[in-house]
């Protein structure tokens, strides 16, 4: 039978599904991220060809994905937390730029971009295996493409932890898909250890113990932890890495919660997310809405648009599923979160980094994978994104704030 084909009389067992993808899912993997990259050079030279600017090959792929953030993680990897405010950015994703350094010599720079474009890859393998398993070759395929196109995904490609986030928890949810809990925990664990929310894969976790040991809901009973087994060991791993990370933080700056008294100092502070909502139209579609990037608060309100929508999509497709289900529940748990922290300084910004932040929902790209089967649906998404990627790309390479 030809990979992607679904046999309806004789369904594949999962061990079938699994063992028989990864070699094309990989190399799949790896040629999306080949054709993401050029076609961003493509933008990036389009953007020097505009300002008059010689496009070297260090610019295209390097210095112009360094930017923002960037230099925080940068600095943090080569001397350490030396300041407050940088408790904001968590540490694993500059300890992991500093081994490389450290191995292979390359300036941090190099090695931010590097990592970055190795974790693009295995991000988009494990979504390929994961959607693979739960549907077929053809959504798989799909889901990854959108996934690499979406009109922020150069920030796969930027020293942003964005890539290596995506690698660990997107790979926690597949190990823990086929059963292989205490990786999935240790991967999730890695993945909070990058970024506070990675804790929320928790949520995926949980069900996945419940599909695969069928303990039940009553999980107040003896009975049920006996059922569950040792595989609950691997729900413990994110909320131990986060406690730990918040006793170093007390040692450290003298507060448990540095990271999130350090977001204040970007103004972010608390919001009912509806409120949030109701305030972004309202703020963003006035003429009086301040914008420091041409356009920057109508990509803001369709980022949200999309996210909000590919979630009220993901109820058609979850159905009586209980490992979907929780990826329905995760995404909605980090919607609600990124939209609980508005931006509130002079000028606000209630989405502010929405447009990134979307890149977490992995989810909803499969989801829209789901709904866009026909050829020209399909086509249609990609180019839709591609051209909005090519512009959004062209102006963060040019040093424009987007998102």
């Amino acid at each position: 039978m030809a990979i992607g084909t679904i046999n309806h009389s004789h369904p594949r067992q999962p061990s079938q599904q699994i063992s028989s993808s990864p070699i094309v899912i990989g190399a799949l993997a790896i040629l999306i991220v080949v054709v993401q990259r050029l076609f961003l050079i493509l933008s990036a030279s389009t953007a020097s060809a505009y300002y008059h600017q010689t496009p070297t090959l260090n610019r295209l792929l390097v210095t112009g994905y360094n930017r923002w953030d960037s230099w925080y993680y940068i600095s943090i990897s080569m001397h350490g937390y030396t300041d407050f405010k940088e408790s904001a950015f968590w540490p694993f994703y500059p300890i992991v730029m500093r081994i490389v350094h450290m191995v292979t010599g390359y300036s941090y720079l190099d090695v931010g971009v590097s990592i970055s474009l190795v974790c693009f890859a295995v991000a988009l393998f494990f979504l390929g295996q994961l959607v693979y398993a739960s549907f077929d070759m053809r959504t798989a395929g799909i889901a990854m493409v959108l996934y690499a196109f979406f009109p922020t995904s150069y920030y796969f490609d930027a020293t942003y932890t964005e890539a290596l986030f995506m690698a660990l928890l997107i790979g926690s949810v597949y190990f823990a898909h086929r059963g292989h809990l205490l990786t999935a925990g240790a991967m999730s664990a890695l993945a909070t250890l990058t970024r506070n929310t990675g804790i929320l894969v928790c949520i995926i976790l949980a069900a996945e113990i419940i599909r695969l040991r069928q303990p039940g809901w009553k999980f107040w009973t003896l009975e049920w932890w006996k059922k569950a087994g040792s595989s609950t060991w691997s729900l413990a791993f994110a909320p131990a890495t986060l406690v730990g990370y918040c006793v170093w933080l007390k040692y450290r700056f003298g507060s448990f919660l540095a990271f999130v008294q350090a977001e204040k100092i970007w103004n972010r502070t608390h919001m009912q997310p509806w409120d949030t909502i109701a305030k972004a139209f309202e703020f963003d579609l006035s003429p009086n809405a301040h914008m420091s990037t041409p356009g920057y608060h109508l990509f803001e309100i369709a980022s949200l648009l999309f996210a909000l929508g590919t979630l009220a999509l993901g109820l058609l497709v979850v159905r009586r599923s209980l490992h979907k289900w929780a990826w329905w529940v995760y995404t909605a748990a980090v919607v609600w979160v990124f939209l609980a922290a508005p931006a509130l300084g002079r000028n606000p910004d209630y989405l502010m980094s929405v447009p990134r932040f979307v890149l977490m929902l992995f989810p909803c790209f499969i989801f829209l994978a789901r709904f866009t089967q026909s050829s020209f649906r399909t086509s249609a998404v990609i180019a839709v994104f591609a051209c909005v990627l090519f512009l959004e790309n062209a102006m963060f390479y040019s040093g424009m704030w987007i998102a």
